[in-house]
C-alpha cells in the first residue's frame, strides 16, 4: 500500500514538473521573440584618486635577526651619524650620502612645475579671451595695429626714409670714431679717453685719502704731535689696546698714502701710460681698504674715551661724526674707482668689436639709402594681411575650431603640469634615499663606513640587530627593481588568518640566486607591529607598497583598451553628461570614438592617466550587447517544449 502511494506521488511530481517546464518554455519563447535590446554603454567620469602599486611575495617568519644596512644610491659618504653599539629607533638618520646631484634634480623639477603652472595660466587666459566676445577696446587695438602695418608698408613702398638714413649715418660715424687710433698708432682713442677719465678720479681719491689720514692724525696725534695734547691721556683710556691698534693702522695707511701721492704727482691728466694707470687704480683700492680699517680703529678709540674737562661728550660726538663722514667718503671713492675700471674694460671690449660694428653700420647705411627691397615689402604685406585677419576675427567672432584647439591646449598643459608634479615628487623621494635611516628599532653594530668612503647599493655601511621578528621572502627579477629599503609592508598569515601585521623593508639582496632557471632575490622585512600568536617558522604572505600617486587623474582598468603600442579609452561625444552618469548605461546612434592616452602607475583597480583626457570627461567602462534570438520549441511527443528553450534571452557583457 505504501509503495503504491509513493509511486502515485512520484507520478504527480513528474507531471507537475513537466507542467512547469511547459509554462516556462512558453514564457521564454514569448520573450525570445522580442526585438534585441540596443547596445548600451556604461560610462564613468574621469576623476582624481589614489593609485597604490604593490608587489607581493611569500616566505617564512624568523626570530631575532641582524640586517646589513646598505644605501639605495651610489655616492661618497659625507656624514656618519652613529657609533657601534648605539641603540636607535626606526627612522633615525645613520649615514648621509653626497646628494648634490639629487638636490639639483629637485631644483630643476621645481622649476619645471613653475613653468608648467605659468604655461597653464597662459593657456587658460587665451581660452577665456577666445570665449569672451570682443569688446570695443580690443577692436580699436586691432584697427590701430592694422593702420600701423599699412603705414609701414606705404613707407617702404615710398622709397628711402630720410630720418632712417640720418640715423644710419650717425651710427656709422660713431662706429668709425671707435676705430680711430692715437698718434702712436697703438692706443685706441676711446680707450685713451677712458684712461684719462680714470686718472682724474684717481687723483681725487688720493686727495680724499690724504684728508682722511689727516683727520685721523688730529685725533691720534702721531705726526701732528700737539693735536691732542689737551685730552691725550684720556684717549682710549677704557680699553688699553685701542690706541695701539689705531696707531699701527695709521702707520700702514700713511706709508701707502705717501706712495700714492708720489704716483699721483707723476701722472699727467692726459697721456699717462696705461700700465701706470692700471697699477695706480689697484693700489688706491688697497689704500681704501686700509683706510676703512684705520677709521674703524679710531672709532673704537673714541668709543672707549671717557668724557672729561678737556673733551666733553659733544666734542667726542663731533669727532665720531667726522670719522663717519670719512667712512662714507671712502665708500663713495671705492665705487668711483671700480666704475672707472669697468669703463676702461668696456672701452677695450668696444674697440675689439669696433671693426664688426663698423661693417654692420656701413651695411645698414647702404640699406637705408637704397630703401626697402622686395623681401621687406613682402614681409610688410604679410603683416598687413595678418592684422586685417585678426580684426575680421574680432568683428565676426571666434569660430568653434579655435575654441576647440584652445581647450585642447589647456588639457595638454594640465597634463604637463601633472607630469611635472609627479617628476618633482619622484625627485624629492629620490633625495630622501641619500639619507640611510634605521628601518626599525635596534642596536647598531659593525660600523664599516667612514666619511669620504665611496658607497653603492652593495656596500655594507653597518649592521643593525633587532629583537623583533622578521619575515624573509623571495621576489623575481622583474619585481625586485621596484623594491627598496624603507618601503611599508602588510603581512598576512595562513596560521592566523584574522590579523594583519605591519612591517618595513629592511634589507634587499644585491645579488640574485638562480634556481631551476628562475632568478630570485631575497627580501628581509622587519615587523613594526607584533602579535604573540605569530611564531618563527610560520608562512607569511607579504604585500609591499612599491609606489603611489595621490590626487592623480585615474580611470578604471576596465576602461582601457590596447591601442598600437599603448592604450586608449572610448568616448561618446553625442551623449550628455547627465545621460552618461546613468548606472544602467546609455544608447548612442554613433559608434564610440577611441582617444589615445598616456598611462602612468597602475594598481588592481585604477590606472593613472598622464595625458590625453581631462578630469570630468565621460568614458566607456563597459558595453552591454543583447544576444536574444527567437527560440523554437522542440516537441518531445507530448507537446511539452524541451528544456533547451530555457537558454534564450541571455545578455553578454563586453569589457577589457
Amino acid at each position: 500500500m505504501i509503495q503504491r502511494i509513493k509511486k502515485a506521488a512520484k507520478k504527480k511530481s513528474v507531471i507537475a514538473a513537466m507542467s512547469i517546464v511547459a509554462v516556462t518554455g512558453t514564457i521564454v519563447g514569448v520573450q525570445s521573440t522580442k526585438a534585441p535590446e540596443p547596445t548600451r554603454y556604461v560610462m564613468e567620469a574621469v576623476s582624481r584618486g589614489s593609485v597604490i602599486a604593490t608587489v607581493s611575495g611569500s616566505g617564512q617568519v624568523y626570530g631575532e635577526s641582524q640586517i646589513d644596512l646598505k644605501p639605495s644610491v651610489s655616492g661618497d659618504v659625507v656624514a656618519v651619524l652613529i657609533r657601534s653599539g648605539e641603540e636607535v629607533s626606526a627612522g633615525t638618520p645613520l649615514f648621509e650620502i653626497d646628494r648634490s646631484d639629487a638636490v639639483k634634480a629637485v631644483r630643476d623639477a621645481n622649476l619645471s612645475v613653475r613653468d608648467a603652472e605659468l604655461s597653464l595660466v597662459s593657456a587658460n587666459l587665451s581660452l577665456q579671451k577666445l570665449e569672451d566676445s570682443a569688446d570695443n577696446l580690443d577692436v580699436i587695438k586691432a584697427e590701430h595695429t592694422l593702420n600701423q602695418a599699412m603705414r609701414s608698408l606705404e613707407d617702404l613702398q615710398s622709397g628711402p626714409d630720410e630720418i632712417a638714413v640720418r640715423q644710419a649715418e650717425a651710427a656709422y660715424e660713431s662706429a668709425l670714431r671707435n676705430t680711430e687710433m692715437e698718434s702712436d698708432g697703438k692706443t685706441p682713442k676711446t680707450v685713451r679717453i677712458a684712461y684719462d677719465d680714470a686718472v682724474a678720479v684717481f687723483k681725487s681719491t688720493v686727495q680724499s685719502l690724504k684728508t682722511s689720514l689727516s683727520d685721523a692724525d688730529e685725533i691720534l696725534g702721531i705726526d701732528n704731535i700737539h693735536a691732542n695734547d689737551d685730552y691725550e691721556s684720556y684717549l682710549g683710556l677704557l680699553k688699553s689696546s685701542a690706541v695701539s691698534n689705531a696707531t699701527v693702522s695709521y702707520y700702514i695707511v700713511r706709508d701707502t698714502v705717501n706712495d700714492l701721492i708720489d704716483a699721483s704727482d707723476a701722472m699727467a691728466l692726459t697721456g699717462t701710460p696705461l700700465e701706470d694707470v692700471d697699477a695706480g687704480l689697484e693700489q688706491v683700492l688697497d689704500a681704501l681698504d686700509e683706510m676703512e680699517i684705520l677709521i674703524r680703529d679710531v672709532e673704537v678709540v673714541l668709543a672707549y674715551t671717557p668724557e672729561s674737562y678737556a673733551l666733553n661728550q659733544n666734542q667726542i660726538d663731533a669727532l665720531k661724526t667726522s670719522m663717519q663722514s670719512n667712512r662714507t667718503s671712502m665708500a663713495s671713492k671705492a665705487t668711483a674707482i671700480l666704475s672707472e675700471q669697468r669703463s676702461v674694460d668696456q672701452a677695450r671690449v668696444s674697440f675689439e668689436t669696433a671693426d664688426a660694428t663698423l661693417e654692420t653700420a656701413r651695411l645698414s647705411l647702404e640699406k637705408a639709402k637704397r630703401g626697402a627691397d622686395a623681401g621687406d615689402i613682402a614681409t610688410a604685406e604679410e603683416r598687413v594681411a595678418e592684422a586685417r585677419a585678426a580684426l575680421d576675427k574680432l568683428v565676426n567672432g571666434t569660430d568653434d575650431t579655435d575654441i576647440a584647439v584652445a581647450k585642447n591646449t589647456v588639457a595638454q598643459r594640465e597634463s604637463s603640469l601633472e607630469a611635472a608634479r609627479n617628476r618633482l615628487s619622484d625627485a624629492q623621494e629620490e633625495l630622501n634615499d641619500y639619507t640611510v635611516r634605521a628601518p626599525f628599532d635596534g642596536i647598531i653594530t659593525g660600523v664599516e663606513a667612514h666619511v669620504a668612503d665611496p658607497a653603492s647599493p652593495s656596500t655594507v655601511l653597518a649592521t643593525i640587530v633587532t629583537k623583533s621578528k622578521v619575515a624573509k621572502i623571495t621576489l623575481n627579477e622583474v619585481d625586485i627593481a621596484k623594491i627598496k629599503v624603507g618601503q611599508k609592508v602588510t603581512m598576512a598569515f595562513d596560521a592566523v588568518p584574522d590579523i594583519t601585521i605591519a612591517g618595513v623593508v629592511g634589507e634587499v639582496d644585491a645579488v640574485g640566486t638562480a634556481e631551476q632557471g628562475v632568478v630570485g632575490f631575497g627580501i628581509t622585512i622587519a615587523f613594526t607591529t607584533d602579535d604573540e600568536r605569530i611564531l618563527p617558522g610560520m608562512s607569511v604572505s607579504a604585500s609591499i607598497i612599491a609606489d603611489s600617486r595621490m590626487d592623480a587623474l585615474v580611470v578604471s582598468n576596465g576602461a582601457l583598451k590596447s591601442y598600437g603600442s599603448g592604450y586608449a579609452v572610448q568616448t561618446l561625444p553625442d551623449v550628455s553628461a547627465e545621460d552618461a552618469a546613468s548606472p544602467e548605461g546609455v544608447t548612442s546612434e554613433t559608434d564610440p570614438e577611441l582617444v589615445p592616452v598616456e598611462t602612468g602607475l597602475a594598481d588592481d583597480q585604477n590606472t593613472e592617466i598622464l595625458s590625453g583626457i581631462s578630469e570630468g570627461m565621460y568614458i566607456i567602462t563597459r558595453i552591454i550587447q543583447s544576444t536574444a534570438e527567437a527560440v523554437t520549441s522542440a516537441s518531445n511527443g507530448t507537446g511539452v517544449p524541451g528544456v533547451g528553450g530555457l537558454s534564450g534571452g541571455n545578455m553578454r557583457f563586453i569589457g577589457r
